[in-house]
């Protein structure tokens, strides 16, 4: 954030127009990754007469309370880390360090904006496993763990035909299945609040999407939205399809079964339909594909009439995929786990 990113000269301003919030402060870090690129093609690391060189982050960040005229919010900083994840992998930077693990002083305290760069809270004098994490690193990690293992695919991302008013993009993983990330952009000085709507295209099917927001990784709460009309602000959201866990190739057509109650909350009875083949296993899946819980044959009492009772009281309110195994192959189907 000092390096002049923020801020440009206008003569008729009279003086610097600063651009202080998040989407300008990830813009000053692509920016200065194609000034090392610009150079090194002029030397010939193009990829053609030399290998072209890799690119990672070392230290990143801006500071959530301000110093003089920087930029400096807690707000702006949380937006500003996912957002640097989610650009760095759209712009072939391999790594993207934080600095720093923790704030080298209290806010209060704090006489310089490094001192309120960082994922905790001062962890001097903290005891093991009491540390305070800051919404800088609750809003890190939910981006780490929705795009962990995904690629950025820029052909579906232009099928989105995102106005100029919303960033984001598409990112799938090895199965093909795709997670959506997307924001309304910041666009006035000192301020981390903007407002947009955005349409799926019809093309994509208009399919349900749940919905993950920054703090996911802490509350894990989701819903369950359409892809019409989506309320976006400045703090990216990531959407996942609910059509997209069922590979057909393995489904297995002679395994059928229906689900209740649905939405469930303590228990979840499943009726298999016409077939006598064993039950080989039972999965369930949250909307991210993670394999929650399993039960396999040995531990499954299936009634005369072809009825399993899940226990789900564990499961976290949410959006999860059921999937019956025999030797043929699958079923699938989804369901809602809720409190009361």
């Amino acid at each position: 954030h000092i390096d002049g990113s923020l801020r440009y000269w206008s003569n008729s301003a009279g003086g610097f127009v600063y651009e202080r919030h998040s989407d300008a402060a990830v813009q000053g870090v692509l920016g200065l990754k194609n000034e090392f690129k610009n150079v090194l093609d002029d030397y010939g690391y193009n990829g053609s007469t030399y290998p072209e060189k890799k690119y990672i982050v070392t230290e990143s960040n801006i500071p959530r309370k301000q110093f003089s005229d920087y930029i400096g919010s807690q707000h702006a900083q949380r937006n500003f880390l996912m957002k640097a994840l989610i650009k760095c992998q759209q712009n072939d930077i391999l790594q993207y360090h934080v600095y720093n693990l923790a704030e080298g002083e209290t806010f209060d305290a704090a006489n310089n904006e490094f001192q309120t760069m960082g994922l905790y809270q001062k962890l001097e004098g903290q005891q093991p496993y009491e540390q305070t994490p800051l919404e800088a690193a609750i809003a890190y990690k939910t981006a780490s763990d929705l795009l962990f293992n995904k690629t950025f695919d820029s052909e579906k991302t232009a099928e989105l035909n995102l106005p100029t008013n919303i960033d984001g993009g598409a990112f799938m993983d090895n199965n093909g299945s795709y997670t959506y990330v997307l924001w309304a952009k910041s666009s006035v000085d000192q301020t981390e609040q903007a407002f947009a709507n955005y349409n799926f295209p019809a093309t994509f099917g208009n399919p349900n999407l749940e919905r993950f927001k920054w703090d996911h990784s802490q509350n894990e709460n989701t819903v369950v939205i359409s892809s019409l009309n989506i309320e976006l602000n400045t703090s990216p959201i990531f959407l996942i399809p609910s059509n997209q866990m069922v590979n057909t190739n393995d489904l297995s057509p002679n395994l059928a079964f229906q689900i209740s109650p649905n939405p469930a909350k303590d228990y979840l009875r499943l009726n298999i339909e016409n077939t006598t083949e064993k039950i080989e296993e039972i999965a369930i899946y949250n909307s991210l594909g993670q394999k929650v819980l399993t039960k396999y044959s040995k531990e499954l009492n299936v009634s005369d009439g072809r009825e399993i009772l899940l226990d789900i009281n564990l499961l976290k309110n949410g959006h999860y995929f059921i999937k019956i195994f025999n030797k043929n192959g699958f079923s699938m189907k989804g369901f809602q786990k809720i409190s009361d």
